[in-house]
């Protein structure tokens, strides 16, 4: 049995990606991923933009925090509590789905702040452009050594689902092949 942690993303959750970079291409944008871990399962129950006052630049975005925060709270809100911030996702317009010196940083920063929380900290990367996107994702992993804490962040699998509820991820069925 593999037990390596899943990134399970709703059929429509690419898609959603896809649509918000097309629209700022070949700029950066990016987003964050609601919903619940149950590790090493992370499940995506949705997918979040840039929003509106966002600003795209060629190597990085800044996400217009409030409306990220606001659309968070209602999220949590409405599923009762039961889904919250699980990371972000960005693009990485013509690039590849690889996590930059930059983006470890901010993982590490995602985890530090969802410590304590039920959550397995993950990032989406969505590489590429027009009609050949690739799509990559992360989680963060303290592991105790002899020198002490070190960190990794290790690619994720990344797998479908299909839903015909909101709270339906709790029972995730992969996609027929």
């Amino acid at each position: 049995m593999n037990d390596s942690p899943v990134l399970w993303l709703p059929e429509d959750g690419q898609q959603k990606m896809i649509g918000f970079a097309s629209a700022e291409h070949p700029l950066e944008t990016g987003g964050v991923m609601l919903g619940y871990a149950n590790p090493p399962h992370v499940v995506v129950t949705e997918i979040i933009g840039p929003g509106p006052s966002a600003k795209h630049y060629r190597y990085r975005f800044i996400p217009d925090a409030a409306y990220q925060q606001a659309a968070i709270e209602a999220h949590f809100e409405r599923t009762e509590g039961g889904e919250t911030y699980l990371g972000d996702w960005h693009t990485h317009p013509n690039g590849i789905a690889r996590m930059s010196w930059l983006d470890k940083l901010t993982l590490a920063r995602i985890a530090q702040r969802t410590e304590g929380l039920a959550v397995l900290p993950s990032m989406a990367i969505l590489a590429g452009g027009a009609g050949r996107w690739e799509l990559a994702a992360f989680h963060h992993v303290k592991k105790a050594g002899i020198l002490g804490l070190r960190f990794q962040q290790p690619k994720m699998r990344i797998k479908e689902y299909k839903r015909e509820t909101r709270h339906e991820a709790t029972a995730c069925r992969p996609l027929a092949p």
